[in-house]
């Protein structure tokens, strides 16, 4: 275990938005208050509105900038990371996220911003997490966040977006972990899918 690397996906695989997604699409008359959906099923609904791809953009720069403070993390992070802790087990966070938003381009720095919020989460503090600073990798493209996985030699790498997964350049070597909390996604082979934390560590450490 001491020479097994994991590495993790950031936004809405550690980071969990559906909230703020929702309070900032209601905000603005995106939504009415009944909707309780997730990501995927508000993103789809504001996407249907007019300049509907427009409105999804600005909502995006919103929540990984200037309220990614309002961010929760994910429900059986904490376990997953003190098991990793106590197995010796090295962790990488790996991030597909350009320094600004192409909707506001002078705005906040999202990478930045992401940080905070994990200093906020106690990622880099010895009582919490224990994570270095140099184990936090942020990529401009998903070709770039491919060779990462690659390069940092990780044996498992666990995300949220099945895309990531099945683009050519993902190392096949790596075992893709897809959390998918609602199991909607229709998995290749190869690729495990989890419907929460609790499952990952299951699968990955009493499999």
């Amino acid at each position: 275990m001491k020479h097994m690397h994991i590495g993790i996906d950031f936004d809405n695989t550690l980071a969990h938005y559906d909230h703020v997604i929702r309070l900032i699409a209601f905000e603005e008359g995106w939504i009415n208050d009944s909707n309780k959906g997730n990501k995927r099923t508000i993103r789809d609904e504001i996407r249907k509105l007019p300049d509907g791809e427009q409105k999804w953009t600005q909502l995006q720069a919103e929540i990984y900038g200037p309220r990614m403070g309002e961010a929760k993390l994910f429900d059986g992070v904490s376990n997953f990371m003190t098991e990793c802790i106590l197995r010796g087990v090295n962790v990488s966070i790996i991030s597909h996220k350009t320094q600004f938003a192409a909707a506001e381009p002078d705005g906040t720095d999202l990478r930045k911003a992401a940080l905070g919020w994990m200093e906020q989460q106690d990622f880099f503090s010895s009582l919490g997490f224990g994570l270095s600073h140099e184990n936090v990798h942020f990529a401009k493209s998903r070709a770039e966040k491919c060779q990462l996985i690659s390069s940092l030699e990780c044996q498992f790498f666990i995300d949220d977006l099945p895309e990531l997964f099945s683009d050519p350049k993902y190392p096949s070597h790596v075992q893709a972990i897809l959390l998918d909390p609602n199991l909607r996604q229709k998995m290749e082979d190869g690729i495990l899918a989890c419907c929460s934390w609790q499952e990952i560590k299951k699968v990955i450490f009493y499999g």
